[in-house]
């Protein structure tokens, strides 16, 4: 286990359903100096999926319109480190007790949804009994995004609870 809170397996799943690419990869100029994923106000992401900055919490370019690939690594693996951070309040708040998987499934969603995953009915659930096969079910079908259903997030929210379950 690294000091990230998050297993080096998670952080490389979730580098490879951001960027096809695991950690360490050599990030191309559209890497460094963003890309626009018309989902978020025309706000560029960065590397690996970074849109926000997770140390001044606001969008990444409006901070610089142009990293380099240390300065998106270790901004990336703040991230991850604050989401694991945050994974474990939330947990201590309702006393459940997570094992390696379950938190690093629940940091790849909250890499991907944001906080707000926490809040969500799945989370509910995991807070009434973190073992409910029902989980499974319910966590692969997060897969909508304002009502249109996309093939890498079905792909990625089914990896994540076979994750939350079984481990790699």
């Amino acid at each position: 286990m690294n000091t990230i809170g998050i297993s080096d397996g998670m952080i490389n799943f979730i580098c490879i359903y951001e960027t096809g690419k695991k950690f360490g990869y050599t990030m191309t100029s559209k890497d460094l100096n963003g890309y626009d994923l018309k989902d978020a106000g025309g706000h560029k992401t960065f590397g690996y999926g970074l849109l926000y900055h997770p140390i001044k919490k606001v969008y990444m370019d409006t901070v610089k319109k142009s990293w380099t690939q240390t300065e998106l690594e270790n901004l990336f693996l703040e991230h991850t480190k604050q989401t694991s951070r945050r994974i474990d309040v939330w947990a201590d708040t309702y006393n459940i007790k997570l094992n390696q998987n379950q938190k690093d499934a629940i940091a790849s969603a909250c890499y991907n949804f944001g906080y707000g995953f926490l809040q969500k009915n799945i989370c509910k659930m995991i807070i009434v009994n973190p073992n409910n096969t029902k989980i499974r079910y319910t966590w692969e079908h997060l897969s909508d995004v304002q009502g249109k259903k996309y093939h890498g997030l079905i792909k990625r929210r089914k990896a994540e609870a076979k994750w939350y379950f079984e481990g790699k």
